[in-house]
């Protein structure tokens, strides 16, 4: 199996969904008060916020989104707010009830949040041919680059780690790709973070994903330099 096209990608960034008189009364993560209690089933979210905002309390929170909606605007509900991906949201036409979409201030989101991919077999070179029509080159070379940083530092969806990346055109068919990434300890106290830029040709796609596969795993290095294996070490221990 292989990855035949990746979707032009929704907005990627993780949002704050506050309980409706909070966000009625414009509150934000910054504004509420302490103690206040945030729903989240990341551990990426949880430890990052942890560091960022730390008079907040972060509990789990389970369900699909209607589901966690549904808790949050219960009478009874804990939570005061809930921290979903901002394409999760768009996606079933719940996006009027973002509060607050997250910089990098504040959050790197998950590897590829906001993309979909189309898988099919490796050697249908028919289907793949039909399938690669489909591809937005802009969302490949940042979510090629983003796995590539994943897997240099061997991570996955139960370790805290972070991206950021945008590309932007800078004068015919040369564009500037800019990764950041990040490692937070579970418990937020320890976070290592790094970016690296490049100029990618978008005349020859395979070229221009090679490039950014590599910026992803230059970076990956970049992190373990600073010491980001050392807490990836605590956290699998």
């Amino acid at each position: 199996m292989t990855l035949g096209a990746i979707l032009k990608r929704e907005d990627p960034r993780d949002a704050v969904i506050l309980k409706k008189d909070l966000h009625d009364r414009h509150f934000s993560l910054e504004s509420l008060p302490k103690g206040s209690v945030i729903g989240t089933g990341s551990v990426r979210r949880v430890a990052q916020l942890r560091r960022r905002f730390p008079h907040l309390v972060f509990q789990d929170v389970r369900g699909n989104i209607d589901t966690r909606l549904a808790k949050l605007d219960d009478a009874s509900s804990p939570y005061c707010a809930l921290i979903l991906a901002h394409a999760g949201l768009t996606r079933i036409n719940r996006a009027d009830r973002v509060s607050q979409t997250l910089s990098d201030d504040s959050i790197l989101y998950a590897v590829g949040q906001g993309a979909i991919c189309i898988e099919s077999r490796a050697d249908d070179r028919d289907v793949a041919a039909v399938v690669s029509t489909l591809e937005h080159l802009d969302t490949a070379l940042r979510c090629i680059a983003e796995r590539a940083f994943m897997r240099g530092l061997e991570g996955g969806c139960s370790v805290p780690l972070g991206v950021w990346s945008e590309l932007a055109v800078i004068g015919g068919s040369k564009a500037r790709l800019l990764l950041k990434g990040n490692v937070c300890s579970v418990d937020g106290a320890k976070e290592v973070r790094g970016d690296i830029v490049g100029e990618i040709d978008l005349r020859d796609a395979d070229k221009a994903k090679s490039v950014a596969e590599q910026m992803g795993h230059d970076l990956s290095l970049k992190l373990v330099e600073l010491g980001a294996q050392n807490i990836l070490k605590e956290i699998r221990a």
